[in-house]
């Protein structure tokens, strides 16, 4: 999996995101099928996606904490 980020990817990003704030939570969106659920992030959306799926993916991470 990669996105198209000026710095650094997704993950990496995630990844950054986790080791300073440990109880984070992140949503990833990305383009195309087959794509996995990484580790390091909460959630996967797959572009295009509905806001209805956005919704329901916030309010699954947020019941995580």
């Amino acid at each position: 999996m990669s996105a198209v980020m000026p710095k650094m990817d997704g993950i990496a990003a995630t990844r950054a995101i986790k080791k300073n704030h440990p109880s984070a939570k992140v949503i990833l969106m990305s383009e195309g099928s087959g794509l996995h659920l990484p580790e390091e992030a909460d959630a996967l959306l797959i572009r295009p996606f509905r806001y209805k799926d956005l919704c329901e993916s916030v309010e699954q991470v947020l019941q995580m904490a």
